[in-house]
């Protein structure tokens, strides 16, 4: 048995050798071996035709391709082609190319489609075989061991298939030397049944009888239907011999008869119907209440296992139910932060920017914030992810306006009557207008209006949660879309700054930067990178957006965190830049003085300069633009406290006013086109110089001025800085009083909107107004678009109160320097005649809204002491002290307790809330019920006192009782505290000051 095992092992292995050496082409091979034959499908033959009509039709070239199939056991069968990119020197055939990356990228997506195809050989159109055919079927030798080659002629002048196939084979010469040469195999067309309607496609003009076809199939059929009715018949004669009674009736038959019957669609056949009905409703009706049983038991069986599930899931979520609830609560109340009437402020709560230091921290290593290189990473992200959803919704709003447009236009065109024009021009924006009414009122309140107000407040150290969510992020990157689009009399620029700043609250949560005690103060530097970061995207101004940081938003500022706002400020813009580049004719990767909202580039071809005796001119419009704003925000302050009265912040009140505003406004702005000979489309040249017209009806004139009503806020901007045209001046005066008062109507509303575009608009249209009245004095002043320009400066210098960051930035976003000395200059005069009337319009929001905001410069009289404003009543600990009493601290809702020596009022420090929570094992602190109370004891132990000095931070602040108020004020906000104990003769504690009694007491 040994030497049968070894014997065939042996013969194995020479058989191996043998099969080696024929494929190393020592030996020829067998030629009739192992060849099967070739069944060519429909597609293939319809794929090379398609190939070949479309590559070389009408020219001698031919067109070569890759075949894939499955291989049986008798056969192949090449069920798919797919085309190669070849071409071939018609001298000399020898010289050829063939695309190897595109014929390996084709044959893996076609195993993606179907993993049992694979390569079995290549295609040609010949028609004939040439000489360079063997070394192509040599390449394919790579993908196939044995490659077929199928010749098709595309073009066939016989009743033949238009096709050969052939397999490569060693040919023995006379010299004892094997070349390859092709050899001739047997080929046919199949297919499966879906694909034998292409044959018979392809063979229609083939003459053969022998040939299957469509009629040959539906002659099969009748056949079929004729044998089935003459079964018909003999049941029929069975059936009516029974009822007759010549046979007796048998149940089987019948019941099989039934069920053939089942099959069928409905009867007509009163009759057939009565007789199967009458004969087998006594055995069916058994059956039937047998399923009937079979299904009732089921459903009581699922039903009671329902019933079960819903008992077991509601008792496992009571405890979730409940925490629900009070976030709930708390929620709704965070929400109502910005529409609540007074008394808000006593439900907020500060940030504490200090530093806690104890013992306790610095025995256990104090945690490491987050590393210089992952903070500068971070701020980088953030700027490019504010770029990326500027440049967002940017391209939407383009997207929604010209759709809009194009609408109306097209009705113009097609000859539709006024009142139907209006309809449509209002239902379309009511509809945009919804959206973002939606957005607001029954997914985030916050995302109403610009969010700067929220995000000054943020920064300032309230505690306001929902404010930097990405729920608020959605509702206003989302909602500024449609309410832009809807043409309202609002911009995009304030909500990229709130969107900006949410951006960096986001990218702090995702990263590892909470988890040390420099949390909160990471948290808010990230903010202010994001807001920095949101105006350079939507003015193209890096510095300018750093400088809108610095004078608006933020309170506290280091210079770490002015060179990061300038990073995310110069990431933000490089990446819109970058971005906007590519979707525009600019080209990809083309920077420029890009943004969300752009001015143009001031190159005028007449005279540009200005004169010394034109800057009380230009005084005047800072002294009109402080009047402006003055008034705009005097208007909008009893608006906004009937919003909170009567609407509130949220629910369909709110959505109602918003629809009510948009419809009121879009008829206001739709009036003038009616009025103006049918002109209803404004065509705003986007060049750097607009060019305003509006699509007339009956004149198809030019109708400026009139056209600022329809046109995009942005582009009207742009028209009023560049249009060499003189417009009519009582209708400039006309649309500034008008865009003037509905924009003081829209701000507050219901939407996200921001101020910026609105008072650009509306100081643009009256600087204009004068230049253009200067110029009829003299041709030697300046343009009136440079009129125009300080204007908007002024307009919203008066409004917001900003003045060096909105002079950059305008000078950023029209990249001229020539005019920074005029803009400075007015809206540094407008800032001053705004203020000896009323706040800024941001300011004055976060009053209306009671938010404890502490600015820089507090009204507080010098002579105030700090006794006079201090809480008396201070929940005080000593350092040594009783559980009991620790516990019944912790049931107070204040967040920090100040720890005084054992026996004295002697003030030694501050404890935190948190810190307390450790140290008793508390992990909520305000539980109040018996089982809270009973964890903290059980954690002590048996310990009668405890020790909190490692606890205590003793290098928190402090200020004696005579300091002044405004003193402690400066110190209170200056170190971003949340609480400040009051001393008195150095060391004894008698009071505390927190952001209460500084906002109480020092608000008009």
């Amino acid at each position: 048995m040994a030497e049968d095992k070894k014997e065939s092992k042996e013969e194995k292995d020479d058989k191996d050798e043998k099969k080696d050496e024929k494929k190393d082409g020592d030996k020829p091979k067998d030629v009739k071996k192992d060849r099967r034959d070739v069944v060519v499908h429909p597609i293939v033959l319809l794929g090379v035709v398609d190939h070949y009509n479309r590559v070389a039709k009408g020219t001698t070239k031919r067109v070569v391709g890759t075949l894939v199939g499955e291989v049986s056991d008798y056969s192949l069968h090449i069920t798919n082609c797919f085309a190669v990119p070849f071409e071939e020197d018609p001298r000399d055939p020898q010289v050829w190319f063939l695309d190897h990356n595109y014929h390996e990228a084709m044959f893996a997506m076609f195993k993606k489609v179907n993993t049992k195809e694979r390569i079995v050989g290549w295609y040609s159109t010949g028609p004939k075989i040439k000489p360079s055919d063997l070394s192509i079927h040599e390449l394919y030798r790579r993908y196939c061991p044995e490659p077929v080659l199928v010749v098709m002629d595309v073009q066939p002048k016989d009743l033949e298939l238009p096709m050969e196939a052939y397999y490569s084979v060693q040919e023995q010469t006379s010299d004892e030397v094997f070349k390859r040469t092709f050899l001739h195999v047997h080929s046919t067309v199949g297919a499966f049944e879906a694909e034998e309607v292409g044959v018979e496609h392809l063979l229609r003009d083939i003459k053969n009888a022998s040939a299957s076809t469509l009629a040959v199939r539906v002659g099969d059929k009748i056949g079929a239907l004729k044998g089935l009715a003459m079964r018909l018949r003999e049941i029929s004669q069975y059936l009516s011999q029974v009822v007759a009674g010549k046979l007796p009736m048998n149940q089987e038959i019948i019941y099989q008869l039934q069920e053939i019957f089942n099959l069928m669609p409905d009867q007509d056949s009163e009759e057939l119907i009565r007789s199967l009905a009458t004969e087998t409703n006594d055995m069916m009706l058994a059956l039937y209440l047998g399923s009937m049983l079979r299904s009732t038991v089921a459903l009581h069986n699922l039903i009671n296992n329902k019933m079960r599930n819903k008992q077991q899931k509601e008792k496992a979520a009571e405890p979730k139910d409940k925490e629900k609830k009070e976030e709930a609560k708390k929620e709704k109340e965070e929400r109502n932060t910005t529409a609540a009437p007074p008394a808000v402020s006593n439900r907020l709560e500060s940030i504490d920017f200090d530093i806690y230091e104890s013992q306790h921290i610095s025995e256990g290593g104090k945690p490491r914030p987050c590393g210089t290189v992952m903070r500068w990473a971070i701020v980088s992200t953030i700027g490019i992810a504010t770029g990326l959803v500027a440049c967002g919704i940017d391209y939407g709003i383009e997207i929604l306006t010209k759709l809009r447009f194009d609408l109306i236009e097209g009705l113009v065109n097609s000859g539709a009557e006024q009142w139907v024009l209006m309809i449509v021009h209002l239902l379309l924006c009511a509809a945009l207008a919804a959206v973002a009414g939606a957005l607001v009122c029954f997914v985030s309140p916050l995302a109403a209006g610009s969010g700067i107000p929220e995000v000054k407040c943020r920064l300032n150290g309230i505690n306001l949660p929902l404010v930097v969510r990405s729920r608020t992020l959605l509702a206003k990157a989302c909602g500024v879309l449609f309410s832009v689009s809807a043409g309202l009399p609002c911009g995009k620029e304030g909500p990229m700054i709130h969107s900006g700043a949410i951006i960096g609250a986001l990218f702090w949560r995702c990263m590892p930067l909470g988890s040390n005690v420099m949390g909160d103060i990471e948290l808010r530097d990230l903010i202010a990178a994001g807001g920095a970061a949101g105006v350079a995207a939507a003015f193209g101004a890096p510095i300018g957006g750093m400088l809108f940081a610095m004078e608006e938003g933020a309170s506290f500022w280091s210079a770490k965190v002015l060179l990061q706002a300038l990073l995310s400020s110069c990431t933000s813009a490089i990446t819109l830049n970058l971005f906007l580049g590519g979707l525009d004719s600019i080209g990809f990767g083309t920077l420029g003085a890009l943004g969300v909202l752009t001015f143009g580039d001031y190159y005028e071809t007449a005279n540009t300069s200005y004169h010394i005796w034109e800057m009380p001119f230009f005084a005047a419009l800072g002294l009109l633009g402080g009047l402006l704003g003055a008034a705009f925000n005097a208007l909008n302050v009893p608006l906004t406290l009937w919003r909170m009265r009567r609407i509130g912040a949220s629910g369909w009140a709110r959505f109602l006013e918003v629809l009510c505003v948009t419809i009121c406004i879009s008829a206001v702005f739709f009036v003038p086109a009616i009025i103006a000979h049918k002109c209803y489309v404004t065509d705003v040249d986007q060049g750097s110089h607009g060019d305003l017209a509006m699509v007339c009806k009956e004149t198809k004139a030019k109708q400026q001025g009139l056209g600022l009503f329809m046109t995009p806020s942005e582009d009207a901007i742009k028209v009023l800085f560049h249009d060499a045209q003189v417009y009519d001046a009582r209708l400039l005066a006309l649309f500034g009083i008008i865009y003037f008062f509905l924009a003081c109507w829209t701000y507050g509303l219901g939407v996200p909107s921001g101020l910026f575009v609105p008072s650009l608009l509306v100081g643009a249209v009256f600087g204009r107004l004068v230049g253009q009245c200067l110029r009829l004095l003299s041709d030697k002043v300046a343009p009136p678009g440079m009129y125009a320009l300080v204007g908007a400066g002024a307009s919203l210098a008066g409004m917001a109160r900003i003045t060096v960051s909105l002079a950059v930035i305008l000078i950023e976003a029209t990249g001229n320097t020539q005019y920074s000395l005029p803009l400075l200059f007015a809206v540094v005069l407008a800032r001053g005649v705004g203020n000896a009337f009323n706040e800024g319009i941001y300011d004055i929001h976060i009053h209306l809204k009671n938010i404890p905001f502490l600015p820089a410069e507090p009204d507080i009289l010098d002579t105030a002491l700090v006794s006079s404003v201090m809480t008396m009543d201070v929940a005080a600990v000593s350092s040594i002290e009783n559980r009991s009493r620790l516990i019944s601290v912790l049931e107070t809702p204040h967040n920090a307790f100040p720890v005084t020596e054992p026996g004295t009022a002697q003030y030694c420090g501050m404890l935190s809330r948190s810190a307390l929570v450790d140290l008793l094992g508390d992990r909520d602190g305000r539980d109040q019920s018996e089982g809270g109370l009973a964890q903290a004891t059980s954690f002590l132990g048996q310990q009668s006192e405890v020790d909190l000095k490692p606890y205590v931070n003793v290098g928190a602040y402090s200020i004696e009782d005579t300091a002044t108020v405004r003193r402690a004020y400066a110190l209170f906000r200056t170190m971003g505290l949340r609480h400040l104990p009051v001393v008195r003769h150095g060391c004894k504690l008698c009071g505390i000051l927190t952001r209460k009694n500084f906002y109480d007491n020092g608000r008009a």
